[in-house]
């Protein structure tokens, strides 16, 4: 359960500096008319564990015929 509640934190944590930083470029282009800035939001969550046992690197993937 404290795994979890620590969780929870971290991602309100997370969602209020987006906020944030959203709120304070948005207040920049309002008095600019013009924004050089934007937000990247990149998800690296990758499978870790094989479907079946051993799967090899080609079906994990799944470039058949691809070099």
């Amino acid at each position: 359960m404290e795994l979890f509640l620590g969780h929870r934190i971290r991602v309100r944590n997370q969602q209020l500096a987006l906020q944030r930083a959203a709120d304070d470029m948005k207040t920049r282009w309002d008095e600019n008319g013009i924004s050089d800035e934007a937000i990247v939001i990149l998800d690296f969550n990758m499978k870790l564990e094989p479907l079946y046992f051993r799967e090899k690197t080609v079906d994990h993937y799944g470039k058949r015929g691809m070099s």
